[in-house]
């Protein structure tokens, strides 16, 4: 089914609060295995070589202690992990998620918006949603000179890979377009590489100026942007 056909895109309202905050925290955690196995990946050949080097130097047997105590590391890195991603989420929901409707849509200016994606009647079986349920949302922060950035992209897990991202950042665009906007840009990471394809297909463009490396969790972040003409 078309995507036009399968969702509506409607400004945020008031009593759309609470199931935003539900998306983004679900979109938010889906990140939290790649992050493991983009962590895990870095680190995997010094893990080795110090194994190797271990069992060299003590007596075999001790082996049996040595898995064990791998065993905890990798719990305690999907532990850690995991309470980073709880504190974002909840950094997150205190600030501009707290109030949606003052952040984006009450601004002095009107150059900030929240749109989301509402669940038509349909044919098309899907477990657990109802016709007018909430299924994405996409938000456009205003900052200087005509810049924003484009914020709280999420779509629900069970509509991914069908082109609601592309239909919601399509919108945030032609909003933008039409509010003079000349710049939106937006910041994600490494590991959210289906979202990276999608920014591109929609006319994103690498930022290198903007993009870093955080040497302490081993991730990079990417900065995108597009101009608006």
């Amino acid at each position: 089914m078309p995507t036009d056909e399968l969702i509506t895109i409607r400004p945020f309202e008031p009593g759309d609060e609470q199931v935003c905050k539900w998306l983004f925290v679900k979109g938010i955690e889906y990140v939290r295995w790649p992050t493991f196995k983009q962590v895990l990946k870095s680190y995997t050949a010094l893990a080795v070589d110090t194994l190797v080097l271990l069992i060299l130097l003590i007596w075999p047997n001790l082996l049996m202690f040595i898995l064990p105590f791998v065993c905890l590391l990798l719990l305690a890195l999907w532990l850690l992990i995991k309470r980073e991603v709880y504190e974002y989420c909840q950094h997150s929901i205190d600030s501009d998620l707290a109030n949606i409707q003052q952040f984006y849509m009450n601004t002095k200016d009107r150059r900030s918006h929240y749109w989301v994606a509402i669940l038509n009647n349909s044919s098309r079986t899907i477990d657990g949603l109802r016709s007018g349920d909430i299924v994405g949302m996409i938000a456009l922060e205003y900052k200087d000179n005509d810049n924003g950035e484009l914020r709280r992209m999420s779509v629900h897990p069970q509509l991914r890979r069908l082109r609601v991202g592309m239909k919601l950042i399509g919108v945030l665009l032609d909003w933008a377009k039409a509010k003079g906007y000349k710049r939106i840009y937006l910041q994600t990471t490494i590991m959210q590489k289906p979202a990276i394809a999608m920014y591109r297909n929609a006319g994103f463009k690498y930022c290198q100026n903007g993009s870093r490396y955080d040497w302490k969790s081993n991730i990079a972040f990417f900065m995108f942007e597009k101009t608006i003409e």
